[in-house]
């Protein structure tokens, strides 16, 4: 088994240096971005679940995610900062 950690896609806040925390930012444009070459990147790297904060940018890059590889993302609170 592999276990795959990733990080959410560029928001604006991060480009500003602000704390997110619990905040529900999106992804900008570049934090899509990301989240679409992580999804190339993942192609020959299949998964069989996909879990996810549910906080809009961590879904945004999981969802990314999740078209290319044909499963489910599966939201977890815990994992909310």
């Amino acid at each position: 088994m592999k276990l795959y950690i990733i990080r959410h896609g560029q928001t604006d806040w991060n480009v500003q240096g602000r704390i997110q925390g619990r905040q529900d930012i999106p992804l900008n444009a570049a934090g899509r971005s990301q989240a679409q070459m992580l999804a190339k990147g993942m192609e020959k790297r299949p998964v069989t679940a996909i879990y996810s904060s549910p906080q809009l940018r961590a879904m945004e890059t999981a969802m990314a995610l999740a078209g290319n590889q044909g499963v489910e993302v599966i939201p977890l609170p815990e994992l909310v900062e």
